[in-house]
């Protein structure tokens, strides 16, 4: 039963991080000046059907962009080895939009 839960959370580990990368990635598209909430979701969707396999079961992905921030924010829950157990991963990525601010003068 300790190894299992030594590897229940390595794996758990795994999956946190996974998330949070998706998040980042999913930000990048969304703050850019031509970016919107729509790219950033599939960016971090993408990311995680490249990376993720079945590590990550039940993955959903919601992006939103005002004027001026962005957010992307990754949910999911982390492949368990021990029986019985439900752990959930969440992540969130937020940052200013790009956007041009011409000089004054």
């Amino acid at each position: 039963m300790l190894i299992l839960l030594v590897v229940q959370s390595a794996l758990y580990a795994h999956a946190r991080n996974l998330t949070q990368a998706a998040a980042q990635e999913g930000l990048r598209a969304t703050r850019l000046r031509a970016g919107s909430a729509a790219a950033g979701q599939s960016a971090a969707t993408h990311f995680l059907a490249a990376t993720a396999g079945t590590l990550l079961t039940s993955p959903t992905v919601s992006a939103a962009r005002s004027p001026t921030t962005a957010t992307v924010t990754v949910d999911g829950h982390a492949t368990t080895v021990v029986p019985f157990l439900t752990l959930s991963v969440h992540a969130t990525a937020a940052g200013p939009v790009e956007r041009f601010i011409p000089a004054a003068g």
